[in-house]
C-alpha cells in the first residue's frame, strides 16, 4: 500500500512540474490582456513614422517569445501585396541587432526595423503583448489585433485571414475596417517587458 502510496504521489509531482512548464512556456500567454481601443497618442509623434497619408503597419515582435517566433515566419504572407501601398515596421522588442534579424527570420527588405528594448515604442501604442499588430491609415481607421484564429494562432495556411491581415487590406483599398471578433483583437500572447 506505502508502494502504491508513493506511485501515485510521484505521478502527481511529475503531472505538476509537466503542466507547469507547460504553463510557462505556453498555456499563460493565452490568458486576455486588458486593452484600451483607441489610439491615446498621435503616431505621428513617433520619429520613423512619415507624416504622409500612408497605411501603417507596425508588427511587435520579441524573440523570446515562442509565439512571436512562429508568427514571423509567416508574416511576409501578409505584407507581401501590400510592400509599395504600406509602410511596415517590425518593432524589434529582442537583443538581435536589425542584421542578425533580417538573416535568422528572412525579414523582406521592406520591413523597417525599428528597436523597442525598453518598451517605449509599445508603451506609446498600448501594446502589451507579441505578436501583434497596429495597422493604421489617417483618416480611415486604426487597427489594434493579434495573428489568432478561433482555435489559436494562425500558422502558413491561415495567416491571411488573421485580423492584421484583413485590416492591411481594408485599409489600403481605403475601406472602413469591418467587424472583427474578440478573439483577434484581444492581446493574448507574451507579455511585453516594459520599464
Amino acid at each position: 500500500m506505502l508502494k502504491k502510496g508513493l506511485g501515485i504521489l510521484a505521478i502527481l509531482i511529475c503531472f505538476s512540474f509537466s503542466f507547469k512548464i507547460i504553463w510557462k512556456e505556453n498555456l499563460q500567454h493565452y490568458i486576455p490582456q486588458t486593452q484600451e481601443r483607441e489610439i491615446k497618442n498621435n503616431l505621428l509623434e513617433l520619429p520613423f513614422i512619415a507624416s504622409d497619408s500612408s497605411v501603417k503597419y507596425l508588427h511587435f515582435f520579441d524573440e523570446a517569445c515562442l509565439n512571436s517566433r512562429i508568427n514571423i515566419e509567416h508574416i511576409q504572407r501578409v505584407s507581401h501585396d501590400y510592400q509599395t501601398k504600406a509602410n511596415f515596421f517590425l518593432i524589434n522588442a529582442s537583443q538581435l541587432s536589425d542584421f542578425e534579424l533580417k538573416k535568422k527570420y528572412n525579414i523582406p527588405g521592406y520591413f523597417k526595423i525599428v528597436n523597442d528594448l525598453g518598451g517605449e515604442i509599445a508603451r506609446f501604442c498600448g501594446i502589451k503583448t507579441t505578436p501583434y499588430a497596429l495597422v493604421t491609415s489617417p483618416g480611415v481607421g486604426s487597427f489594434y489585433g493579434n495573428y489568432n484564429n478561433s482555435s489559436g494562432l494562425c500558422g502558413a495556411s491561415d495567416i491571411i485571414y488573421s485580423g492584421p491581415a484583413v485590416a492591411l487590406n481594408f485599409l489600403v483599398n481605403h475601406k472602413k475596417l469591418p467587424l472583427t471578433p474578440a478573439f483577434q483583437t484581444s492581446q493574448i500572447g507574451c507579455k511585453i517587458n516594459i520599464n
